[in-house]
């Protein structure tokens, strides 16, 4: 296959039938296949019809979840990551993410709630001993050891 015939093939999967993709993962590595130059083409491209691609991140928090009483608390915000400049601390108790209470949620479900787009913003609510619950908005950063 020519590299024309890759590239036009890499577009089309990422239209997905003409919905637009908001994940070129699988289309770079159809272009990387046919050749790295034609990546810096696909994301101009890409961009141009509106399909950049994104780069999923989180707060950068570890959380342990208490299973008796649903209480789920930070066990370490690591240096540098969004949680830790936020002021987030180890033993805060994370009571809820943008206002829904993560008594009831599963692991997967906090997850799933605290990951979204790097730069994007989620709003938590953290309760410190001793101290009343306050509202922190952080920005979500990309995840620790991954590069852009």
């Amino acid at each position: 296959m020519s590299e024309n015939g890759g590239t036009r093939r890499a577009l089309e999967d990422s239209k997905n039938a003409g919905r637009k993709s908001t994940d070129l993962r699988s289309t770079l590595a159809t272009a990387y296949v046919y050749g790295r130059g034609f990546i810096v083409v696909l994301l101009v491209i890409a961009a141009a019809i509106g399909c950049a691609p994104t780069w999923r991140g989180s707060v950068g928090a570890v959380l342990g979840k208490d299973n008796r009483t649903g209480r789920v608390f930070v066990r370490d915000a690591p240096p540098g990551m969004p949680a830790e400049r936020a002021g987030i601390r180890p033993d805060d108790e994370l009571t809820a993410i943008d206002d829904a209470p993560v008594g009831k949620m599963t692991p997967e479900q906090v997850h799933e709630k605290l990951a979204g787009d790097v730069g994007s913003k989620v709003k938590l609510t953290v309760r410190r001993a001793g101290e009343a619950s306050k509202d922190v908005v952080l920005e979500r950063g990309p995840l620790r050891g991954e590069a852009k």
